[in-house]
């Protein structure tokens, strides 16, 4: 089947349209995406079949895809404000997706909720979630809770409508007491409020030894065994927020923020100051005491290089007022620091300073010459 003729047949399967939202059947064996040159993909589809069922929209944000070898609804937002919107309504759990299977024989229990932990696997291009039987098994672990009904079957084969829900929060502590030298594990889970996990955590962590063997004593776990303990949680625990600390942060904050504002500032001023300074020796000494200032802010930043670029600021303005062995002085300490430190920038910036300093000691400065030319006149 040509790419034009995938695209109609998927056109002809559109289920629902709106200014908002749509929503394409996908046909059985067709990947959303990562299937092969020569195999069906739908995100390569994607930009024609918006060209014809929504051309004033941008492109197609997907809300929900499906498996390859699962057939049924695809949805997608016109933009990306709706497509938060509905993501975060799977999330919450406001709205499900519902799946129909045909399987072999009929459900012991129905409904049955399954609980199995999944893994990752790919072969030939196909992903897939297969139950973790195995604690050596490599990848991430996904923990979901499937709830399975039976509609309608008898003892060879049964019609099942399956709800997944998001994905159940677990937490782990860390192992209690581990040997690498054996292979054996045991996992304990419990599921428990937020209050109550918290207190085990406290537990856990200040007296690690006690919890160790009350848990080991209750469960009848022998010494050599390596016990993991998974707490599952029903949702995220809220966090209670600090707000005087809060408070003394963000004046904190905007200190920091108030300070760099006027470092950069001050910078400016200071730059067109040591320009000017070549032709007028006042600029100089303006431009040292802003050198001094930006010193003393750098020191509140903590920032070394920036207090390394300020003493380089006043060497300059040394320089300018003929004070050479106090510049070079200045900028032989920095660059032995920025050696320490290996600060290539430092290092470059003494480089440059120190030619300008020696450029001012062999040619001058029309500020220099005029006053030389005044003292000896």
């Amino acid at each position: 089947m040509s790419e034009d003729e995938q695209v109609n047949l998927m056109i002809d399967r559109l289920l629902f349209k709106n200014d908002d939202i749509i929503a394409l059947d996908k046909p059985y064996g067709m990947a959303y995406s990562g299937a092969s040159k020569t195999a069906p993909q739908l995100d390569r589809l994607l930009q024609k079949i918006k060209a014809r069922v929504a051309p004033r929209c941008e492109r197609l944000h997907l809300v929900r895809s499906l498996d390859k070898y699962e057939s049924g609804i695809v949805l997608f937002a016109t933009n990306a404000g709706v497509q938060s919107e509905l993501k975060e309504c799977f999330a919450s759990g406001m709205v499900e997706q519902i799946r129909r299977c045909i399987i072999r024989g009929e459900l012991n229990d129905s409904p049955l909720l399954i609980n199995i932990p999944l893994i990752k696997t790919v072969k030939d291009r196909d992903m897939k979630l297969m139950p973790l039987v195995s604690n050596k098994a490599k990848g991430e672990i996904f923990y979901v809770e499937s709830n399975c009904r039976t509609i309608r079957g008898n003892q060879y084969v049964s019609s099942v409508e399956v709800v997944t829900r998001k994905e159940t929060m677990y937490i782990d502590i860390p192992t209690c007491s581990s040997h690498s030298d054996t292979e054996k594990r045991s996992l304990v889970k419990w599921n428990c409020s937020p209050n109550t996990a918290r207190s085990i955590f406290h537990l856990a962590e200040h007296d690690r030894k006690d919890f160790d063997d009350q848990v080991r004593s209750h469960y009848g776990f022998g010494d050599n065994e390596d016990l993991v303990i998974r707490i599952c949680l029903p949702h995220a625990p809220d966090e209670n927020i600090d707000y005087k600390w809060e408070t003394r942060m963000l004046g904190l904050l905007m200190k920091y923020f108030e300070l760099e504002r006027l470092m950069w500032n001050m910078s400016t001023l200071g730059g067109a100051c040591s320009a000017m300074a070549d032709y007028d020796l006042s600029f100089a000494k303006r431009a040292e005491r802003i050198s001094e200032k930006q010193l003393r802010i750098a020191r509140e930043l903590d920032d070394q290089t920036l207090l390394a670029r300020c003493h380089l600021y006043i060497a300059l303005s040394e320089a300018q007022q003929a004070r050479f062995t106090d510049a070079r002085r200045i900028v032989s300490l920095v660059h032995k620091w920025a050696q320490q430190t290996k600060n290539e920038f430092v290092r470059h910036c003494c480089g440059g300073v120190l030619a300008k300093i020696k450029a001012i000691e062999r040619f001058g400065t029309k500020a220099l010459r005029e006053d030389v030319q005044m003292i000896c006149s």
